[in-house]
């Protein structure tokens, strides 16, 4: 996040007294270059309002699924609609026909799901909650071609959990 975008998040925040929640592309917890700055920001705004006013930030940019609370802030990464990002070769020429795996260069890096993913969220004076959806991985799936139940810290699922975020204080 810039400096001028950090600059525009802090008077934001600080411009209501309402419970806010974050969407964003890079998770701010783990994948954001300056997370821990951003997280900064949050965390002294839920100090100077003197209760969690921002209570959580959602992302979706590593395609896994996950949730994470750091200090009184629930992180939630939220999963491909359609696939897990795998950078390396997937056997995809055993999911798809030719054509389609010469048009989409890039789909032999996938591991694609069987219908799509997707979450619902639903927000009430006593909180926050998802609900989330699962899939399939379409065969060969990550076990069947020797890939690790986690990519790097992510997690590698075909499923949304869902979530629920108490609005306690």
């Amino acid at each position: 996040m810039d400096p001028e975008q950090m600059e525009w998040l802090k008077k934001d925040l600080a411009a209501t007294t309402k419970r806010c929640i974050l969407f964003s592309h890079q998770s701010i917890d783990r994948a954001m270059n300056n997370g821990y700055d951003v997280r900064d920001i949050l965390e002294a705004e839920n100090k100077r309002a003197g209760f969690t006013k921002v209570v959580a930030a959602f992302s979706g940019h590593n395609h896994s699924n996950y949730t994470d609370v750091i200090n009184g802030i629930t992180y939630v990464q939220i999963n491909s609609a359609s696939y897990v990002w795998a950078d390396c070769e997937t056997q995809t020429e055993k999911r798809y026909p030719a054509e389609i795996n010469d048009k989409y260069s890039l789909l032999k890096y996938s591991l694609t799901f069987d219908k799509p993913l997707y979450g619902i969220v639903t927000l009430d004076h006593n909180g926050l909650s998802m609900k989330g959806t699962e899939a399939k991985f379409l065969p060969p799936t990550p076990s069947e071609i020797g890939l690790p139940e986690k990519l790097g810290s992510f997690p590698l699922v075909s499923f949304i959990k869902d979530v629920f975020v108490d609005f306690k204080d």
